[in-house]
């Protein structure tokens, strides 16, 4: 009877702590873990705007005195018309004196071509015959010296001839040998002219130099030119002056306005962007627009202009957005909702926040072998209040444990 309550009360005490283990025992740890998968990531900025026209911003390029405005307010204006011309004095002067110099260059250039490349060819050819010629009477003298000279030492040793005649034939042979060294001289005058029909030959060092300072010149009057068209400005559209900033005698600061001309054929979108996502912001980003108005109806438009200063009232910069397809519901002061997609990521690591054993460094508890192990991640961002971007130190298909 004893026996039988021990085991009984063995019993009750497994069956107790049964309970009890199923009871406090934390949830599963395959709830707790979580696989890290990549995912499609869209960045964006939202904001409040309106549709507004489309104003196109004549900004002066280069600082300079406003010397004829061709157009006022309220003005017409055609594309490519001439509005705006600033003084432009020192970059006429420079123009000129660089003219001068691809005139200089262009002389020196065709002096080389058609002057010394000729004159150094038929110096050439003037030694190359003389050297010809040379060669031919000294072959033939030597040709006569040499039998006359055999035949005067055979007479003298025979006593037929005087030793003044041998003598005379002897110095006439030597006189032959400072010829021919005059004519290695000549071959040295040669292979100096040669190199002269090389040097300003095409490829040559004297043409090849003459050639890239005359490129040079020219490029420089080239930029020149092109420098003088950012005193003369432009309409790049049609439309008509909605505003003249600056008057003919005052001067214009490089990026100064100088007229606002409205295209009135279309319609754009401006919103304002907090000034801490300035550098998320680039021209080209694609963006969308809902109006209040017309909720349902989504509008496809671009950032085509970022306001070059910041408001100091309200921390923001303005932000035009181009729309990209007409539509016949905007209208002008139209209140819209805008979204401008500032980043995509095909296969980004995306973190809740819940899973960070700490922010500083960020920390994170993976699964190594079965078991949590710490980890640091060196590169993270923000997403939010719920959700970090893991740049670096985590993999897809890694498992993190819930703190």
């Amino acid at each position: 009877m004893n026996q039988k309550k021990k085991i009984l009360i063995l019993l009750m005490i497994l069956l107790t702590f049964g309970i009890a283990f199923f009871v406090l025992m934390p949830a599963s740890e395959e709830n707790e873990l979580l696989e890290i998968q990549p995912q499609t990531f869209r960045q964006v900025l939202t904001a409040t705007g309106r549709v507004t026209g489309s104003p196109f911003y004549l900004q002066a390029q280069v600082t300079g005195q406003v010397l004829d405005l061709t157009v006022a307010e309220g003005d017409l204006v055609e594309r490519e018309q001439l509005l705006v011309q600033l003084d432009d004095e020192d970059l006429q002067w420079q123009l000129r004196q660089q003219a001068s110099a691809v005139a200089v260059a262009q002389a020196q250039h065709r002096n080389i071509t058609e002057n010394r490349l000729p004159e150094a060819r038929n110096h050439l050819e003037s030694l190359l015959l003389e050297q010809a010629v040379r060669q031919e009477e000294l072959a033939l003298e030597e040709e006569d010296l040499q039998r006359r000279l055999h035949r005067h030492r055979r007479l003298y040793e025979q006593g037929a001839l005087p030793l003044e005649t041998l003598e005379a034939t002897e110095k006439a042979m030597d006189l032959w040998e400072q010829s021919v060294k005059e004519l290695e001289k000549l071959e040295l005058q040669i292979a100096t002219a040669r190199k002269d029909v090389e040097v300003y030959s095409p490829g040559g060092s004297e043409t090849t130099e003459s050639l890239a300072l005359l490129e040079q010149a020219e490029v420089k009057l080239e930029s020149l030119q092109q420098e003088r068209n950012r005193y003369q400005l432009s309409s790049l559209t049609e439309g008509r002056v909605l505003e003249v900033h600056k008057e003919v005698g005052e001067l214009a600061q490089k990026g100064d306005p100088l007229l606002t001309i409205g295209r009135e054929t279309s319609l754009l979108a401006e919103v304002e962007i907090d000034e801490r996502n300035i550098a998320l912001l680039k021209l080209g980003q694609p963006a969308l627009l809902w109006p209040e108005a017309y909720p349902s109806r989504e509008v496809s438009a671009r950032v085509s202009r970022i306001a070059p200063r910041v408001d100091a009232d309200t921390g923001t910069v303005l932000v035009q957005l181009t729309i990209e397809e007409p539509v016949d519901f905007l209208i002008e002061d139209l209140t819209l909702q805008a979204e401008i997609e500032v980043r995509v990521l095909e296969d980004a690591l995306l973190l809740p926040v819940a899973y960070l054993v700490g922010r500083d460094p960020v920390r994170v508890m993976v699964l190594e072998n079965g078991q949590p192990k710490e980890r640091v991640l060196p590169r993270t961002e923000s997403i939010g209040l719920e959700k970090i971007l893991v740049l670096e130190g985590l993999e897809a298909g890694e498992s993190l444990v819930k703190p």
